[in-house]
């Protein structure tokens, strides 16, 4: 299922809380703070996780969330192309 994902995490300088990570919100916490947090246990659900957390990292409007793939490869929203959707990187 390509390459594993090692980290995500949040920039809480630009987050505009606009929750669309919702949609991964066992890795993305709402803590009352305006922004996201990742969860202290997200790297157990990487995996099973996958698709949601791409899809949310690709669903920030402000490019505010990445992910890290194992091979070092560092994406947020800036590198989304609608065309290719979220399979691209998750079959990558």
């Amino acid at each position: 299922m390509g390459q594993k994902i090692v980290r995500v995490w949040v920039n809480e300088d630009s987050c505009l809380s606009h929750w669309a990570c919702k949609v991964a919100s066992s890795v993305f916490i709402d803590t009352g703070k305006h922004h996201p947090v990742v969860a202290e246990d997200a790297s157990h659900r990487f995996e099973t996780e996958k698709t949601r957390i791409i899809e949310a990292v690709m669903s920030c409007p402000t490019a505010s969330l990445f992910l890290e793939f194992e091979d070092g490869r560092v994406v947020s929203s800036r590198e989304y192309q609608r065309s290719k959707g979220v399979q691209e990187w998750v079959d990558d």
